[in-house]
């Protein structure tokens, strides 16, 4: 059996289904994409960072710049991959991840620039 060609000037073919597939309608809508989990060496590296005591000889005020700095340099390296993952960790709704606590810690202003960062870093790379 031969079928028709898409392109046909024939009103006949008119109740035929259409030759293009098209994927069903999600009813739950769109889907989050579930990413593997954060490497447990850069885990272990940003918990050091984030859970490391207080330098009373610097003060909290400029241990916690350092923090920053420190993993803002961290952030630099970081594949786009690896940004996801670690945004998806670090996000407050997500308490079970040891580095989302850490990370809820800081104080907001610190938190929202490391986050801007993070995003800052993704949207850079390919």
């Amino acid at each position: 059996m031969c079928a028709k060609p898409i392109f046909d000037d024939d009103d006949d073919d008119a109740a035929l289904p259409s030759a293009i597939w098209e994927p069903p309608a999600n009813p739950d809508g769109p889907r989050a994409i579930e990413l593997p989990p954060l490497a447990s060496a850069l885990e272990a590296a940003l918990l050091a960072i984030l859970q490391r005591p207080v330098d009373h000889e610097l003060g909290y005020r400029d241990d916690f710049d350092r923090r920053e700095r420190e993993l803002r340099a961290m952030f630099a390296r970081l594949t786009r991959i690896e940004v996801r993952q670690l945004q998806q960790c670090v996000d407050v709704r997500c308490p079970a991840s040891p580095l989302a606590v850490a990370f809820s810690r800081l104080i907001s202003e610190r938190r929202r620039r490391l986050l801007e960062q993070l995003e800052a870093v993704a949207c850079s790379r390919p």
